[in-house]
């Protein structure tokens, strides 16, 4: 690391831009790039969260997009065939010569696969789009599908990047006549030390990009704390909720640790006044994103007593003692924060904040509900909102209101996991499709 510059902080990006260099990264990314800058095909291979495709599509927009170069982009799904893969390539080359296609004359291309092990294998073991693509590091092209005479069509010009996880979870084994073609590098899990260092440059973005008005300094001081004591808690969820088959969706991995922080970062100062305003926070954010994957009140009973052991031994705060309206919510569209916490004073508009009133949230979500049945008389709903509805229309709108969020509602038929949603969409002034 001593080699490249420090990592400056642009606050002008938004927290799914934020792309954290490690010494890790920076190795595998400068060795990716002189494979493929001296005509050689790399893949990378690691588990879920890593940042495989990330650190790949970054060194291909800085490197691989110039006056010499081009790159092409396309992931593979249990469903992609080799017919589509084929259109795809082939509708980015332009024609050389006479059965010879390539990138723009005078260029040179990259050509990226994410999630290369995940198309389906068919009655025989192979994997269509795999052999099409293995066809051209043998013979350098394909025949024409589109075109009566079948002709054959060389690809001249181009070398390929690919990611994968390692088999197993809908992800598939691929041939080894395939994967001989590639330089294989495996993208280990990052270290203790590299998440904290990423996770508190975060932080430092936060601070940084929300500092109208800053918050204030015994806040900023927790940053490392909260930082260890959130992959602390990643670890420990881990360790005590493993899948099983009644509960294969108890799965975690780094892309929950970054929800946490993204939710964090929704915040400002104008809620976080003082250092409870942010454990409160910290606290909610894990709850959301942890607890709300599971399906038994004993496993939730669980977590909560883990979060509350934390607060105890880490932050030295007692559950009780910090959170004094339950269950802990927290939201952007009831209006419950307000100037250096005057309640005689107007209240912030949309400011991510803890929902202490909630008369106000009852009220506000009927007058939602109100004026949803009355610009849409063809599909009325007539919900009665108590109290555990109006939870999960705040934990609805927190997900489809986050950049990039998205929800999946598991329930029984007639829990109403429809009708929230309708409401929590019409809140956040979505339209439903």
């Amino acid at each position: 690391m001593n080699t490249v510059p420090k990592y400056a902080i642009n606050r002008e990006l938004t927290y799914l831009q934020l792309s954290i260099p490690t010494i890790d990264s920076i190795r595998m990314i400068g060795i990716c790039k002189n494979l493929l800058l001296n005509s050689k095909h790399c893949l990378l291979v690691g588990p879920t969260g890593t940042g495989k495709s990330v650190q790949v599509n970054q060194m291909l927009r800085e490197s691989f997009d110039n006056e010499e170069w081009a790159y092409y982009q396309l992931g593979f799904s249990a469903q992609t065939s080799s017919n589509q893969t084929e259109r795809i390539i082939d509708g980015s080359m332009d024609k050389r010569r006479k059965g010879v296609f390539g990138p723009k004359l005078g260029k040179e291309g990259v050509i990226f696969v994410d999630d290369l092990n995940m198309p389906q294998k068919e009655k025989y073991g192979a994997q269509p789009p795999i052999e099409l693509l293995r066809q051209w590091m043998d013979y350098q092209g394909w025949y024409d599908i589109d075109s009566p005479e079948r002709e054959f069509r060389k690809l001249e010009g181009v070398r390929f990047a690919g990611a994968m996880g390692p088999p197993g979870n809908g992800r598939n084994s691929i041939s080894s006549r395939y994967i001989r073609h590639f330089n294989v590098l495996y993208v280990e899990p990052y270290s203790d030390s590299s998440l904290a260092y990423i996770f508190s440059t975060i932080m430092d973005w936060m601070f940084a990009s929300k500092n109208v008005p800053p918050f204030p300094k015994g806040v900023q001081d927790l940053k490392e704390s909260v930082v260890k004591n959130t992959i602390h808690i990643y670890q420990e969820t881990m360790k005590k909720f493993r899948p099983t088959p009644a509960k294969s969706h108890y799965t975690y991995n780094l892309r929950d640790v970054s929800k946490v922080f993204q939710g964090i970062a929704k915040s400002s100062a104008k809620a976080i006044l003082k250092e409870d305003d942010m454990l409160k926070l910290w606290a909610h954010e894990c709850l959301r994103v942890f607890q709300d994957r599971l399906i038994s009140q004993g496993d939730r009973d669980i977590f909560l007593e883990l979060v509350k052991e934390v607060l105890d031994e880490k932050f030295k705060k007692k559950w009780n003692a910090l959170v004094k309206i339950e269950p802990l919510i927290f939201g952007s569209f009831v209006q419950c924060c307000y100037p250096n916490g005057d309640t005689t004073q107007k209240p912030y508009q949309d400011v991510y904040c803890e929902i202490t009133d909630r008369t106000k949230l009852k009220t506000q979500c009927e007058n939602s509900l109100e004026d949803f049945n009355s610009v849409n008389h063809s599909k009325k709903m007539n919900l009665v909102l108590f109290e555990s509805a109006l939870e999960h229309v705040i934990k609805i709108h927190r997900v489809i209101t986050t950049e990039f969020g998205h929800v999946l509602l598991m329930g029984v038929g007639g829990s109403g996991r429809k009708s929230l949603t309708e409401l929590a969409v019409f809140i956040a002034a979505f339209d439903s499709f």
